[in-house]
């Protein structure tokens, strides 16, 4: 038997797993958007998904995985939007980026 999960079902299972705030709504609403467009027949699994995939801030993810958000002479840089885009050139190269929302990303674990 298979059930039909719409966005606010989907949230809601992470509720009743103790799991809605190891995301939050925007970073669940990106995840659940890349999972229908990329694997429409998915069989939700919550405690899988907050396994294998993240959400953070972009200046968080550059420290955590030490990538380099500084300019020619070594200086930091002082846009947030430019730091993300980095942030964001980096991901992709290691891993799966779900999606975006401001500068926090959702992307599978690596």
């Amino acid at each position: 038997m298979k059930q039909t999960v719409t966005l606010q079902s989907f949230m809601d299972a992470f509720r009743v797993h103790g799991r809605y705030d190891q995301f939050g709504y925007h970073a669940l609403e990106v995840l659940y958007k890349y999972l229908e467009e990329t694997n429409p027949d998915y069989e939700l699994d919550v405690i899988a998904l907050c396994c294998e995939y993240s959400h953070d801030h972009a200046d968080n993810i550059a420290r955590q995985y030490a990538i380099d958000v500084t300019n020619y002479d070594g200086e930091p840089i002082e846009d947030e939007d430019e730091r993300a885009q980095l942030v964001e050139n980096a991901l992709n190269e290691q891993t799966t980026v779900c999606g975006r929302y401001g500068n926090y990303f959702v992307f599978a674990d690596f």
